[in-house]
């Protein structure tokens, strides 16, 4: 149950909404139409302090700042962090100070890495992701790998958030971009799904995601796609028309923002540019089930793919 405090008072400060859970974001999200941009909302069960950096129709929930209640992985940039250089051939590395970590089946090739890139003019340092030149072999950032385990699981730590800024370095036409979350992942993680026409293969357990494959029909389209449990093992988007998010991929050196939230009861929202683009309803994921957040890039030919990436945010509510 949500309940707005008295609000808007004539020449007074606007005071915080209160929620009893986590707020949603999106044009059905907590207080649609009412909250303002900038507008502060105060989780009253969690102690979890948010504010609307999106619009009064469609609120764009955010934690403000770090919080006892919550924990966050957050990379506003990449100043400071030492990354993984392409000629080092370690399986994974934990970046600080954040605590991102690097992985994929291709890292460890020397030809693969995560090489911090210089300050531009309105832009802190970045990181770049670079494959290898072999199909499949992927170069991402996720939240911490746990043996055996997801760091998020829904009815442990409610709502969950991955939210990314990233710009492709060169043509779409050779890559797989993703952002969302996925059960169970290795330091040698391998594609999480794949296209082929109109096709998605879902090749994790439990998946909520965005993505774009250069080998699907529509090669630069941002397509959503989620699996519990295993199923479905396919999707198809031009039948299940929600999925296709009718978005493309911004074109190379064009930053675009992604998002994916799960909450408590398995339902998931997902955005681009802080518009949403797929709502899926309760038990879309199993609630029981471990999560991580991830993003990655993919090569879908033998050719080295990169893309940098502006900044990385991860929350999710700490267990009880």
């Amino acid at each position: 149950m949500v309940t707005p405090l008295p609000n808007i008072t004539p020449n007074a400060r606007s005071r915080p909404w209160a929620s009893a859970g986590p707020p949603k974001s999106g044009t059905a999200g907590t207080f649609a139409g009412q909250i303002g941009v900038g507008d502060l909302l105060l989780d009253t069960t969690n102690g979890v302090l948010w504010f609307n950096e999106g619009t009064k129709a469609s609120p764009y929930y955010s934690p403000a700042g770090e919080q006892p209640g919550l924990i966050s992985i957050v990379a506003p940039h990449f100043a400071g962090s030492e990354g993984k250089a392409i000629a080092d051939t370690a399986t994974s590395v934990v970046l600080g100070p954040h605590g991102w970590t690097v992985l994929g089946d291709g890292v460890h090739e020397a030809d693969s890495g995560a090489v911090v890139q210089a300050a531009a003019e309105g832009i802190m340092p970045t990181i770049r992701l670079t494959t290898s030149d072999a199909i499949g072999d992927l170069a991402g950032l996720c939240t911490p790998v746990v043996g055996g385990a997801g760091i998020y699981q829904p009815d442990a730590n409610k709502l969950a958030i991955i939210d990314v800024d990233l710009t492709n370095v060169s043509d779409l036409a050779d890559r797989i971009v993703l952002v969302g979350f996925a059960g169970i992942v290795a330091v040698g993680e391998t594609d999480v799904v794949v296209a082929a026409t109109t096709i998605t293969t879902l090749n994790q357990n439990d998946v909520a995601c965005l993505y774009m494959d250069a080998t699907a029909t529509d090669v630069d389209r941002i397509i959503a796609a989620f699996s519990k449990a295993g199923t479905p093992a396919t999707q198809d988007y031009s039948t299940l028309t929600d999925l296709n998010t009718g978005v493309n991929m911004a074109v190379a050196a064009t930053a675009q923002r992604f998002r994916v939230e799960v909450d408590e009861d398995g339902g998931v929202r997902m955005f681009i540019d802080k518009v949403l683009v797929f709502t899926g309803a309760a038990a879309t994921l199993a609630v029981d089930q471990e999560l991580n957040a991830l993003l990655y890039i993919s090569p879908t030919t033998t050719t080295n793919v990169s893309a940098d990436i502006l900044r990385a945010a991860f929350h999710m509510h700490r267990a009880a």
